[in-house]
């Protein structure tokens, strides 16, 4: 009994972190969230974000280089950006991973996720930017841009976009694919064709 009311306090924890992520996101839960499932506005809303998008081939001036855009940055004396992530997503229970629901009780299983990866970014307007832009970007706490979750998922996704990678948990689709949306809206990138059909389909779980 004991042991069945700490898993339940733990899941109760990392629900909690759910809801504050997708709140975070501008994404307020339609019903109580649970661990691994994403609640989302409706399709109609994320669709319009989706076809707000400046539709554009990838283009960029110059090779991807991850060092043109810095980070993490210190955010006060003791915290940098990884910090500042990795602290507003912990609980009680650990470190929950929105991509595949896992919950890890270390941060050091834990990577910090660039939404709309910079490679991509560099390819969708970012090639353009001033480095002062560029370290923004990369350190942007106000938006859905970075995101900690589990290393191998974090491995897995690279620096591809929706067209070629989803998160392995059907439920946060919609939930994601809102969140790219909204980054490249807010900072101006451009999407390409084969982006935008995979968000629209991402879409229809909402």
């Amino acid at each position: 009994m004991r042991a069945r009311r700490r898993s339940f306090a733990w899941a109760l924890d990392i629900a909690v972190v759910a809801g504050a992520l997708l709140l975070g996101w501008g994404l307020a839960p339609a019903t109580e969230p649970r661990p691994g499932a994403g609640a989302a506005p409706a399709s109609a809303e994320v669709l319009a974000a989706i076809d707000a998008l400046v539709v554009a081939e990838p283009a960029a001036d110059g090779p991807y280089d991850r060092a043109e855009f810095p980070h993490w940055i210190e955010i006060s004396p003791d915290c940098d950006t990884r910090c500042a992530v990795l602290d507003r997503q912990r609980s009680a229970g650990g470190w929950w991973s929105a991509y595949d629901g896992y919950v890890a009780g270390s941060p050091a299983e834990l990577e910090i996720d660039h939404v709309v990866p910079l490679a991509e970014a560099w390819q969708s307007g970012a090639s353009t930017w001033t480095r002062q832009r560029r370290q923004a970007f990369a350190n942007d706490l106000a938006s859905a841009e970075l995101l900690a979750v589990s290393s191998w998922s974090n491995q897995d996704k690279g620096a591809a976009d929706p067209a070629l990678w989803r998160p392995p948990d059907p439920s946060w689709w919609c939930a994601y694919a809102e969140a790219w949306a909204s980054v490249k809206a807010r900072w101006a990138l451009t999407a390409d064709t084969d982006e935008i059909r995979a968000l629209r389909d991402m879409a229809q779980r909402c």
